[in-house]
């Protein structure tokens, strides 16, 4: 398997844009996945860089329902002519982050909904038997970055429960890797489910653990971390993370992790 980052919060060197939001292009024995889009164009300035053609994607995960994971899905539909698109049903909700007593959407484009070449998921999708989709259940992690985020109903803005958030299992011979987005449902709630849908444990994790809130600037608090980076050290799984954990919380989750972790740049191509 080869994980090249197209779009990532930081870039591993000036030849390639950076920008708060992910995209990942996966290529296994049998697929060309891009899971994840970020929220504009530079996903596709980076793959050229890179030297990836993105049309012969064949499969596409957007990974839940905020625009810096799936607003360039219009830009993916133009350019790939393939790939089906597979993403929650509720990813489609209307989604906001609260900002100095305002409301901002965050939201995928509504008018996409009704595309043809959405694939629609609904708990455990299995698409052949190197890949699978799966949600999680129960609620949602207690994370402070958590707390800005809401989704607007029928009786007006009630905290995002985050039922939106879908997850990518890829097997390869006897080794698993699991793909989340932001873990917005908490990586180490997400983790057990993985490992009760394949049957097995998890060889290794690529995700955002959103333990750093860019609205508000702030990073989880050391005893969270602490209490994380505990958990995760009691799997039989390796880390790639990303995006939403943040340097100071990644920093201190590495102190005690150690090679167990490691954090992903745009730029940056990972052979497994």
């Amino acid at each position: 398997m080869k994980i090249s980052i197209l779009v990532e919060n930081t870039r591993r060197s000036d030849k390639f844009g950076c920008r708060h939001g992910l995209s990942l292009l996966v290529e296994t024995r049998r697929h060309r996945i891009l899971f994840d889009m970020g929220s504009d164009g530079l996903f596709e300035e980076n793959a050229r860089v890179m030297g990836e053609e993105l049309s012969t994607v064949d499969v596409a995960v957007v990974s839940h329902g905020h625009s810096d994971h799936g607003g360039a899905l219009a830009r993916f539909l133009a350019c790939n002519a393939r790939a089906a698109v597979y993403l929650q049903r509720e990813a489609f909700g209307r989604y906001y982050a609260s900002l100095s007593g305002r409301m901002w959407y965050v939201g995928l484009e509504q008018t996409l909904s009704s595309s043809p070449r959405l694939r629609f998921t609904d708990g455990i999708c299995r698409i052949d038997d190197e890949l699978t989709l799966f949600s999680a259940d129960g609620p949602s992690a207690e994370l402070m970055a958590n707390r800005s985020l809401y989704m607007l109903t029928d009786e007006g803005y009630r905290r995002d429960t985050f039922v939106h958030e879908l997850y990518l299992l890829v097997t390869e011979g006897d080794e698993t890797t699991l793909l989340s987005g932001c873990a917005h449902r908490g990586i180490a709630q997400i983790l057990r489910r993985a490992e009760q849908v394949a049957g097995h444990c998890i060889t290794r994790c690529v995700s955002g653990f959103h333990l750093y809130d860019p609205v508000r600037r702030v990073s989880e608090s050391d005893c969270r971390v602490d209490e994380l980076a505990a958990a995760l050290m009691a799997t039989g799984t390796s880390f790639m993370t990303c995006h939403c954990t943040g340097q100071a919380a990644y920093e201190r989750l590495r102190k005690t992790m150690g090679k167990r972790i490691s954090r992903l740049a745009a730029g940056d191509v990972v052979t497994l």
